[in-house]
C-alpha cells in the first residue's frame, strides 16, 4: 500500500513554525534560543506523528468498513459507524436482497488518504482507491459493472471523534468513480 498524506493546513503549519522560530531567535537571549528551537522542533514532530497516526487509523477504518459491508458482515463494523448511518446501511442491504441483487466490490488498494477539512471533532476525508465493482442477480449473472475492470474510486467520508477518542464514520458524503 502506498499512502500519502495531503493536508491543506500543512503549509500553514510550516510557515507558522518558521515565524515562531524567527520571533524566538529575535526575542530571546542566545541561551534560550536553542531551547526554544528544540521545543518547537519537538512539537512539530509530535504534530506530524499525530497526523500520520490519524491518517493510518482512518485508512484502516475505510478498509474494514468497505470490506465488511460488501461481505454482508455489517455487525463487524458497528463500532466504527454512527448508529443512524449503520441503520440506513442495513436497510440498503435489505433492499438489495429483496430485489435478489448482490453487490460485489473488491478493494484492491488505498492509494491516498487526504484530510480535506477539519472542524471541531470532525474530519472530512477523501479516500482514493482502486477497486472492482459489479452487481449480479441471484443466479450470478452480471447486470451492472464488470468484475474484471479495475476502477479508481474517490470516497468522501465524514468522521467524528467519539468519547473513546476513536474516529467513527458519520456520513458517506460522496462517491465518484473514474476509468483507470
Amino acid at each position: 500500500m502506498n499512502e500519502t498524506i495531503n493536508l491543506t493546513s500543512l503549509d500553514f503549519l510550516f510557515i507558522s513554525i518558521f515565524i515562531l522560530i524567527i520571533i524566538s531567535i529575535i526575542g530571546n537571549k542566545k541561551k534560550d534560543k536553542n531551547k526554544t528551537i528544540k521545543i518547537i522542533i519537538k512539537n512539530n514532530d509530535e504534530l506530524i506523528n499525530n497526523i500520520k497516526n490519524t491518517s493510518s487509523q482512518l485508512s484502516n477504518n475505510f478498509k474494514e468498513i468497505t470490506s465488511n459491508f460488501y461481505e454482508n458482515k455489517i455487525d463487524n463494523i458497528k463500532n466504527l459507524i454512527d448508529k443512524k448511518l449503520l441503520n440506513s446501511l442495513k436497510i440498503e442491504k435489505e433492499n438489495l436482497i429483496k430485489k435478489d441483487l448482490i453487490e460485489n466490490r473488491n478493494l484492491i488498494d488505498v492509494e491516498n488518504v487526504k484530510i480535506t477539512s477539519r472542524k471541531n471533532n470532525k474530519l472530512l476525508v477523501e479516500f482514493s482507491s482502486i477497486q472492482t465493482f459489479y452487481k449480479t442477480d441471484k443466479s450470478g449473472k452480471i447486470i451492472q459493472g464488470n468484475k474484471n475492470k479495475i476502477i479508481k474510486v474517490k470516497d468522501f467520508w465524514l468522521f467524528r471523534k467519539n468519547s473513546r477518542n476513536k474516529w467513527i464514520l458519520e456520513e458517506v458524503v460522496d462517491i465518484k468513480t473514474f476509468q483507470r
